[in-house]
């Protein structure tokens, strides 16, 4: 069973982080820059150092609530059919298919790389987009065959943990 838990990881796991960053350092940067220092006090310069952290930072926050309000009003809208997620992983591809009968199969061939952290893994693909599994859906056993596999199908690609 998919949870909310298991979809705010994975949204938050993406690269969008990195584009907020991104960002919010232009604006950051941007807003210093019209900050004139020649000609202000020292105290002036703190206040307004002051004033552009505390903007970044609310930008930050803000964006995180908007991300995890997203989440949360997309997986109340699903079904527990549709949370019911299953994996079969083959020499192939990986299918993901859940109780409606909805099924995606993602072909070895376009997953660029994979990390594993303790809770899943992230396979990256190509040309973009990502996929998040998350380990509790496998057995002891099966986690191993899967670390195999991925070592196998990406080589150097695969960010993979000791077993």
């Amino acid at each position: 069973m998919i949870t909310l838990r298991d979809q705010l990881r994975a949204t938050w796991n993406t690269r969008n982080k990195y584009a907020l960053a991104a960002v919010t350092l232009i604006v950051a940067a941007i807003s210093w820059h019209d900050i004139p220092h020649l000609g202000m006090s020292t105290l002036e310069v703190v206040i307004g150092t002051f004033a552009l952290v505390t903007t970044v930072l609310m930008m930050v926050l803000l964006w995180a609530v908007i991300v995890a309000v997203a989440v949360t009003f997309t997986s109340l809208r699903q079904s527990k059919d549709q949370r019911a997620i299953s994996y079969e992983v083959g020499a192939d591809s990986i299918v993901v298919r859940d109780r409606t009968g909805m099924a995606l199969t993602t072909p070895w061939t376009v997953v660029r790389r994979a990390t594993e952290s303790a809770r899943a893994f992230r396979l990256e693909l190509k040309p973009m987009g990502s996929r998040y599994i998350p380990k509790r859906a496998f057995a002891a056993a099966d986690l191993i065959a899967l670390r195999g596999l991925i070592g196998e199908k990406l080589g150097g690609k695969a960010k993979l943990r000791k077993a």
